[in-house]
This record gives structure tokens, C-alpha cells and sequence, in this order.
């Protein structure tokens, strides 16, 4: 099930829908991260080039020994940026350490 984060559907989704798994489009989170990316830095065509680059490969992982891996690209990438790097961190890929 994939809602835009609608505060009446996330509230009654667990009862009504119980065996159901919620995710937001991956489109959705894409465009969201090329925003701010392109805000950021002023540049679209470089923003574009992480989405369509790193960004996918990032998340296309499934094993996760190779996501740790490539989660380290950005790291290093946009060292400089930062403001970046905190959104990507704090909103997208949140890490829980075990």
C-alpha cells in the first residue's frame, strides 16, 4: 500500500490493514531528493547525475554488506556539502545501529 503520507491513512491503516506493507513510491522519494539536492548546490544536471548514478545504486542494493559498502560514495562525494549529506541521513537513510 503506498499513500503520500496522508495523516487519516496512516492512522487507520495498521487496523484495517494489517498485512499490508506501506512504502512510499520510490519515484516520490527520488524527486524529493533531487529538490533538495538542486536547491543545495544550484546545479540540476549534477543533481540529476546523483540521482540517476550513486543514488540508484544505493538503493537498488538488497544484501546488506553491499549497501554499507556503497552508502560510503556519498559520504565521500558530497563531504563538502554537509547540509546534504545531513537531509540524506537524517530523512532517507536513517541507520540503526544493532
Amino acid at each position: 500500500m503506498s499513500t503520500e503520507n496522508e495523516e487519516d491513512v496512516n492512522t487507520h491503516e495498521p487496523k484495517v490493514f494489517s498485512t499490508v506493507y506501506h512504502m512510499l513510491y520510490r519515484r516520490h522519494i527520488d524527486q524529493n531528493v533531487l529538490a533538495k539536492l538542486t536547491e543545495l548546490i544550484k546545479d540540476e544536471e549534477v543533481a540529476s547525475q546523483f540521482i540517476n548514478g550513486s543514488w540508484k545504486k544505493l538503493l537498488n542494493k538488497i544484501d546488506e554488506q553491499e549497501y554499507l559498502r556503497k552508502l560510503e560514495n556519498p559520504k565521500t562525494k558530497w563531504q563538502n556539502r554537509p547540509d546534504f549529506l545531513h537531509y540524506l541521513f537524517t530523512t532517507w537513510l536513517i541507520l540503526i545501529n544493532s
